[in-house]
């Protein structure tokens, strides 16, 4: 409890300190932090973090949840800036006040993690998960992110716990099937997904292809993609995990194709919907660098390799992969 009240008076006493004016003043608050989130992917993060600690002076001396979403964004930047000590002290407070917040939990197991911390790493995870119920997006992006960090195990654990808490309606039995998939557990995937296709969960398809391949039934799996793909019921995100099946099977044209499609559906609309369909196109953008350079498509692959980096310039394995295209 101690604890926790110094973190809320280390954050309050931040706010206090950069706060020059006596009268909250939202509107130029909100206009500073949409310029600073607008650096922040460009790349440009000091740039960010001078605007971040300029909207605090905003604050009046109060900490309302405006300004603990600004101290998050004000992490972030630290974050990427490779500034973790600062990013983790900023989170801590973030927490000390909001302690549903899932996204920094998120961001300081990211940071534990990056940093050898495995342990707080998977704690956070795990506590990021609990504080966000049905997000299973968020329980994938944990498993991909401590598989990558030799902690597979502690992905494993958290991909079980937050099966055990799921039900059966329609959107739960397609994500079951996506978590068995994980865990490998691929007669449990196959039944859940093939219920999810019975109810009409049309993304279904995609997913019984990765079980179908998985268990070295590649004709059926290319059926299920086709199916998917003919089908009226599409989607962004659907048509990337199609696109990368067909990858896996070494259909790169089909895979090329799909990615192509996916990009031209998606919209300005799109682009405010949700996370997931704005992660999808960002998925896709990538994806069709992979398949070109599968097809030998050089030239192809650096163009796209570099419209890609033009809206996401802070992702450092494009930009690897720039340098090594360029080669070509």
């Amino acid at each position: 409890m101690k604890k926790r009240l110094l973190k809320s008076i280390i954050l309050m006493i931040s706010v206090m300190m950069l706060s020059a004016c006596g009268a909250k003043d939202v509107e130029t608050q909100d206009a500073l932090k949409e310029s600073a989130i607008a650096a922040l992917e460009n790349g440009k993060y000091d740039e960010a973090l001078s605007e971040f600690d300029e909207a605090l002076t905003y604050a009046g001396g109060r900490v309302t949840a405006r300004e603990i979403d600004i101290c998050y964004y004000k992490a972030v930047a630290q974050y990427l800036s490779e500034n973790f000590s600062e990013a983790v002290k900023t989170l801590d407070g973030v927490i000390a006040y909001d302690e549903e917040n899932a996204d920094a939990y998120f961001l300081r197991g990211s940071i534990y993690l990056s940093e050898g911390e495995s342990e707080k790493a998977i704690a956070d995870f795990r506590k990021s998960v609990e504080t966000s119920p049905g997000d299973n997006e968020r329980v994938e992006r944990i498993f991909e992110a401590l598989c990558e960090n030799g902690q597979r195990e502690g992905g494993l654990s958290i991909v079980s716990e937050a099966l055990a808490k799921m039900g059966d309606s329609d959107d739960e039995l397609l994500w079951k099937g996506r978590l068995y998939i994980l865990l490998e557990q691929y007669d449990d995937a196959l039944d859940m997904l093939t219920r999810a296709e019975g109810a009409g969960i049309g993304e279904a398809e995609v997913y019984l292809a990765q079980v179908l391949a998985a268990t070295g039934d590649k004709t059926g799996a290319s059926e299920k993609l086709a199916i998917y793909m003919s089908s009226d019921t599409v989607t962004t995100d659907g048509i990337a995990a199609a696109g990368e099946e067909y990858m896996r099977l070494g259909e790169y044209e089909i895979a090329y194709d799909c990615f192509t499609q996916g990009i031209g559906y998606y919209s300005e609309e799109d682009s405010k919907r949700d996370d997931l369909t704005r992660e999808a196109y960002r998925r896709l953008l990538g994806d069709r660098v992979a398949a070109c350079e599968f097809l030998g498509q050089w030239s192809d692959a650096l163009k796209y390799a570099r419209e890609y980096i033009a809206l996401y310039p802070q992702d450092e394995r494009m930009l690897k992969e720039i340098k090594f295209l360029s080669t070509r």
